[in-house]
Formats: C-alpha cells, sequence, structure tokens
C-alpha cells in the first residue's frame, strides 16, 4: 500500500506534474494553431491558384472576342444606321425660365399678430401697448416691401439675361441648321467644298468603327465626273492580337501565353483590311440621299515606313475603286451590304503594290482626323496589296495568296 507524500517532496512532484501538464496543453495549442495555419495556407493557394486560372480565361475570352469583333466588323458596320443630315439638326428649343426662389414673393407681415399683449391697467399704458405694436407692424412692412422691390428687381434682371442667353441660343441653333440645310444643298449641287464636308461628317460621326481605329481622311471631288476621291488610314498591323491564350502555370505560379500563328495573324489582318475599306465605302453610298456619289476611288494607307526608302511616311496599301451603280449580278452593292455576305468576292479591284503615293492621285484638299484618335505608329507593311488580283485566282482572306511583313 503506497503513502501519499508529504512535505517538501509531495510539493515538489506536484509542481512536476502541474508542468508536465502545461507543457503537454502548449504542445497541443501548438498543433493546433500550425494545423490551422497549414489548412489557411492552402485554402489561400487554391483560392490564388483559382483566380489567376479565372483571370486568364478572362484574358482568353477577350482575345476571343477581339478578334471575333474584327471578323464581323463589315457585318455589324452595315446593321448600324446610315448617317443622315436630319441628325445633324438641332431643335429650336432652350431651357424654360426657372427663377427659382426669385418666384416666391416675400411674404407680407399680417396686423392680426401685432396687437398689444396685456396692455395695463391704465388707458395711457394701454395706448403705449398700441403705438409700439403700430410701430413694429409699420417697420415690418416697410422692411417686406423693400425686399419685395427688391426681389423683383433681381427677377427682371434675371429674365432679362434668361432672353438674351434664349436668344443667343436660338440663333445659334438657327445658324447651325441653316448651315447643315445649306451643306445639304451644296450636296444637291455638288459643290465640292459641300460634298467633303458632308461625307467627312459621315465617317466620323460613324459607330461602326471599334475603338482605337484611326479616323484620318483626306477628301477631294469632282463634281463633273461625280468621283469623290478618298485617302483614308487604315488600321496598323498590331490591330490583330499577337496573343491567342493565356494559360496560367501553376508549378510556376506564371501566365503563358500562346501566341498566335503567323500565318493566322496576315490572313486575320488581311480580312481587317478588306473589311475596313468595304465598310467605307458602304458608309458613303448609303449616306448619300442626293445622289452626288456616281463612283469613289478609295486609297486606304498606314503610318510607316516606305519599304522602297525606308523613311516614315504613309504607305498605300489598298485602293478600290466602285461606280454607285451595280455592274455584276454576282457582287451588287446593296446585296452584300443587307446580308454581310462575304467582303472578298466584291474586293476584286487590281491595284498595284503598296506605294508611298496613291494610284488615283492623292486627294488633296483638306486632311482632318477625328478627335480623339493619333495616327498609327511604325507598323509592319505588308509586301503585297490585298486587292491584287493573281493571274491564277482572285485574292481573298482564306487563300494562300504570298504576303510578307516587314518593319
Amino acid at each position: 500500500m503506497s503513502r501519499r507524500s508529504t512535505g517538501f517532496v509531495g510539493v515538489w512532484a506536484e509542481m512536476q506534474r502541474q508542468q508536465q501538464r502545461q507543457q503537454e496543453a502548449d504542445a497541443r495549442r501548438r498543433r493546433q494553431e500550425e494545423q490551422r495555419a497549414r489548412a489557411h495556407q492552402r485554402r489561400v493557394e487554391r483560392d490564388h491558384r483559382e483566380y489567376r486560372k479565372a483571370e486568364a480565361l478572362r484574358r482568353t475570352e477577350e482575345l476571343d472576342a477581339r478578334v471575333e469583333s474584327l471578323r464581323a466588323l463589315l457585318a455589324s458596320g452595315c446593321r448600324a444606321q446610315p448617317f443622315r443630315a436630319a441628325t445633324l439638326l438641332r431643335p429650336e428649343t432652350v431651357q424654360p425660365f426657372a427663377p427659382g426662389p426669385l418666384a416666391q414673393p416675400v411674404p407680407m407681415p399680417d396686423e392680426r399678430y401685432y396687437q398689444p399683449q396685456g396692455g395695463g391697467w391704465t388707458a395711457n399704458r394701454r395706448a403705449q401697448a398700441q403705438a409700439e405694436a403700430r410701430a413694429r407692424f409699420e417697420r415690418d412692412w416697410h422692411a417686406a416691401q423693400a425686399a419685395e422691390a427688391q426681389r423683383q428687381r433681381q427677377l427682371a434682371a434675371y429674365q432679362r439675361q434668361y432672353q438674351e442667353w434664349a436668344d443667343a441660343q436660338l440663333a445659334e441653333v438657327r445658324r447651325h441648321n441653316a448651315g447643315v440645310t445649306a451643306t445639304v444643298e451644296g450636296v444637291r449641287q455638288r459643290e465640292p467644298d459641300a460634298v467633303i464636308e458632308y461625307f467627312s461628317a459621315a465617317l466620323y460621326s460613324s459607330t461602326a468603327w471599334p475603338e482605337g481605329f484611326p479616323r484620318q481622311v483626306a477628301a477631294a471631288y469632282d463634281p463633273a465626273a461625280g468621283q469623290l476621291v478618298l485617302d483614308w488610314e487604315l488600321p496598323a498591323c498590331d490591330v490583330v492580337p499577337e496573343v491567342k491564350a493565356v494559360r496560367y502555370m501553376a508549378s510556376v505560379d506564371q501566365d503563358k501565353e500562346t501566341p498566335r500563328p503567323v500565318g493566322q495573324r496576315r490572313a486575320l489582318y488581311r480580312e481587317v483590311l478588306v473589311q475596313c475599306m468595304l465598310l467605307v465605302l458602304h458608309e458613303l453610298f448609303a449616306a448619300d440621299e442626293q445622289g452626288a456619289l456616281e463612283s469613289v476611288a478609295l486609297n486606304g494607307f498606314v503610318d510607316g515606313h516606305d519599304p522602297t526608302t525606308g523613311r516614315p511616311g504613309q504607305i498605300f496599301l489598298a485602293t478600290p475603286s466602285w461606280p454607285s451603280a451595280p455592274r455584276s449580278r454576282s457582287c451588287t452593292w446593296p446585296r452584300w451590304t443587307r446580308r454581310a455576305a462575304s467582303p472578298t468576292r466584291c474586293a476584286d479591284r487590281s491595284r498595284p503594290a503598296p506605294t508611298s503615293s496613291p494610284p488615283y492621285g492623292p486627294a488633296g484638299g483638306r486632311r482632318t482626323s477625328a478627335t480623339g484618335s493619333s495616327p498609327t505608329a511604325a507598323t509592319r507593311i505588308p509586301t503585297c496589296s490585298p486587292w491584287t488580283r493573281w493571274p491564277s485566282r482572285t485574292w481573298s482572306p482564306t487563300s494562300s495568296a504570298p504576303w510578307a511583313c516587314r518593319r
């Protein structure tokens, strides 16, 4: 039979047991904290991987959407409403007169609220109280009359200012509408300046062009032949994304970009050029309500370096000429614009290779650029015009016609 230790030895043994229990409890707590920390770290890493995968998928979807928008450039542009001069007219209305607080008259004091309160026991005190009340009423009444007179003067001055502003606004609107009407009449009479201004406005106001596409144009017009010669800036090669897809690599925690094949980029860029040229022609003929265009000679160029001289300048890539009346049943203007058929069936105009001077001659006259756009930087220039008809077959974006890009 064991006996419980007493005295100093028993106290020391109890302290050892308590210390051991405390150490075991601390060890269990540390293990639990480490387990929670490892679980939290696993959740953080899993969430990080999921986020990076979702971000890579989002970037890939954006690239795919960008490519689809480039391929559908002509189809979506043909579905847009054509330009009409009536949309430039402003209504001859102005904001109505709103005087605000000046419209509220100053309230006049009411004599009923100026009666003496407990005028006293004697007649003199009552008479004095009535006189004081009368004096307060007259003072407040004169102050209210002065304030009302001031309000009426301010209201009259504000109304005169509004009338002057309204007359100026109406005059500006009427001048603008008269200018639009004069421009439309000038287009009907085939005045060169009016024709250039009208069709430049049609191109600038178009919503068919994606954001970032250049809108620099120079135009000239021959009223006798009814021909509009237009220099239109085309997008550079970098309009086609160089990256095809983005994939997240969890092993190295990095995004891997899959480059788009060079042949696919070149084919898509050729298709974009064709669609840009045909979309410009579509917008011009669709906006021609007055019948001022018998034909359009369009010179498409990019800002880059001349492949012959190496100097910076405008490189003309595409130069189609199109009459307003269709010349064949297989490729009529209204037909492909309505149905958004293959644009390359209509892009069969044989033109020279890229050059620094347009084959139809420079448009001359006026050169302007849309607000917010800037000339395209030096780009890779194709060595062959996408509008060249090859001896064996007609060029199309899906054909394997010779094509090379330089810097």
